[in-house]
């Protein structure tokens, strides 16, 4: 123990990584959230002036208005928790018990700091501190479990299970105006006692036992094994994995080998479906528990179904960046020059995003019109012009990527603001609609994405490193 009786020794140092260069570069989280900050701050005056026509109740505490601040919040917490477990969850963390104590203090500090900052605009804007909390608690708890990501933290079964079942739920909070206006407008003894309890559920979830951690993987790599050998050879019959895996022959032979994110045809069509149905049931079931019908419920299925489309571009660029067998690959002698060769990695994932985006289009419009939530010409139209700006967006990750030397954050972060620009812009068209001239725009953006990648990609890609042991970007 330090001089801070109450502190471990070395807490203050771990506390002040939450603000240093490293930490604020190496953070794509942190992006996210100061972008959605940025945007909820850009709300700000409109929400004043509805503040003082219809008081802080019924402004305040709207979907519309705390959207962009959910999500700030929900990402500024990610941002938390992924710097927290990236140190915890270092190889040398274990070996130095004094630094597990002195980061898991300062993760706690981090959380109370975080909830006080993020529940302060509400509180300045004439919000009840205590609903403000309480939301603010909220909106972060599940940001924490999402930062987390797959981290072992060699917490018991039980209480991973109940971490777990508070998380997810608190996921699509925010999607429900009933539930924020709840919240919001309850009194003070009841929102306080739940932005508490919250918080203390954060910081309980901070524990990290290595030798647990460590026992818990061997037991997940164990499973992993014995499943791998238990498995019935052929499992899918050879002529359905040919139909499966089937795909057009520009997309036949590329200068990768297929990956996770390459499958056939046919297997894409499933895949897309299977997200987008995904987005229509769980419309259904946020409109049901709103207690809406007509055009607001109509819109929030849509507003999903939108959201649902925007999902594939957030890892489009994963292939191309995957350069860990761009070195052995082009010294087999097959594409002739450098310059040759980064030509063709462009070229073949501007046609996989081609084809991901004609097949997100093709099934949008399918369903759009089966389930009757567009007349056929106005959701075939919308589906097409929803295409485009997948393509479009498919870009974004990799310029960014090759902009900055192929830097692992830049990437995530084009490939994360894509999708928010699909996901916004999707939602909007689906919703409301465009005027005329919009539609031009995509279709002038999607161009212009293409032209960039084919103008610029290979000569930005020929100068970047290509080292075996990068395997992503």
């Amino acid at each position: 123990m330090s001089g801070h009786a109450l502190l471990p020794s070395g807490t203050l140092a771990a506390l002040a990584m939450y603000v240093r260069r490293p930490t604020l570069r190496g953070n794509f989280w942190l992006l996210v959230a100061a972008g959605a900050l940025a945007m909820a701050g850009w709300n700000v005056p409109h929400l004043v002036v509805e503040i003082r026509r219809h008081g802080v109740a019924s402004a305040l505490y709207s979907r519309e208005a705390l959207n962009t601040w959910w999500m700030g919040a929900f990402y500024a917490a990610a941002a938390v928790s992924a710097s927290y477990w990236g140190r915890v969850g270092s190889n040398i963390a274990p070996m130095m018990p004094t630094l597990l104590a002195a980061e898991r203090a300062a993760g706690a500090i981090a959380i109370v700091l975080a909830e006080c900052l993020l529940a302060a605009p509400l509180v300045v804007l004439g919000g009840a501190p205590a609903s403000a909390l309480a939301l603010t608690a909220l909106a972060s708890f599940g940001g924490f479990g999402f930062g987390r990501g797959a981290t072992v933290t060699g917490q018991g079964r039980r209480r991973q299970g109940v971490l777990t079942l508070v998380y997810l739920p608190l996921l699509f909070v925010g999607t429900l105006d009933s539930v924020m206006k709840l919240i919001g407008n309850a009194p003070a003894w009841i929102d306080a006692p739940i932005g508490i309890g919250v918080i203390a559920a954060a910081i309980a979830s901070l524990q990290f036992r290595p030798a647990e951690a460590r026992q818990q993987e061997d037991e997940q790599e164990r499973a992993r094994e014995s499943w791998m050998a238990r498995r019935p050879a052929g499992t899918i019959p050879p002529g359905l994995l040919r139909v499966l895996d089937w795909r057009p022959a520009p997309l036949r032979e590329q200068p990768l080998p297929p990956g996770p994110f390459d499958p056939g045809t046919l297997m894409l069509v499933l895949q897309t479906l299977a997200i987008l149905l995904v987005g229509l049931a769980f419309g259904w079931v946020i409109s049901a528990l709103g207690g809406g019908k007509g055009a607001g419920s109509h819109d929030r299925i849509q507003s999903l179904m939108g959201s649902a489309a925007a999902m594939p571009v957030l890892g489009a660029s994963v292939w191309l960046m995957s350069r860990g067998e761009w070195t052995r690959i082009f010294v087999a002698g097959r594409y002739g020059s450098r310059r040759r060769f980064a030509a063709t990695l462009i070229r073949a994932h501007l046609w996989r995003t081609a084809h991901l985006s004609v097949i997100t289009a093709v099934v949008l419009g399918v369903l759009l019109v089966v389930f009757r939530l567009d007349p056929p010409r106005d959701g075939l139209l919308r589906a097409a012009v929803t295409g485009l700006m997948v393509m479009a967006a498919c870009q974004l990750g990799c310029l960014c990527a090759m902009a900055s030397g192929l830097s692992k954050l830049w990437t995530g972060a084009g490939n994360f603001g894509g999708m928010m620009i699909v996901n916004v812009a999707a939602v909007t068209l689906l919703t409301h609609g465009f005027a005329p001239i919009w539609y031009g725009v995509v279709a002038a953006a999607a161009f212009l994405a293409v032209a960039a990648m084919l103008g610029f990609g290979a000569a930005a890609l020929q100068r970047t490193d290509w080292t075996p042991e990068d395997s992503t970007a």
